[in-house]
């Protein structure tokens, strides 16, 4: 199941690249130039390692 990167919400458990992912936190961020961005941490359940990444919003 697809969702939007502005509806990540901490504690959620998402699907990205193939792997299950949990969220640690989750940002909004709007620059004054170009697209929005949701900045997350996100957890990789299977190697215990903390990933920062931007999603498109």
């Amino acid at each position: 199941m697809k969702t939007n990167a502005g509806a990540l919400k901490k504690g959620e458990f998402i699907l990205h690249q193939d792997t299950v992912w949990q969220v640690q936190r989750a940002d909004f961020y709007s620059p004054g130039k170009g697209s929005a961005l949701m900045k997350a941490r996100i957890k990789n359940l299977l190697t215990h390692k903390n990933v920062d990444y931007a999603f498109k919003s």
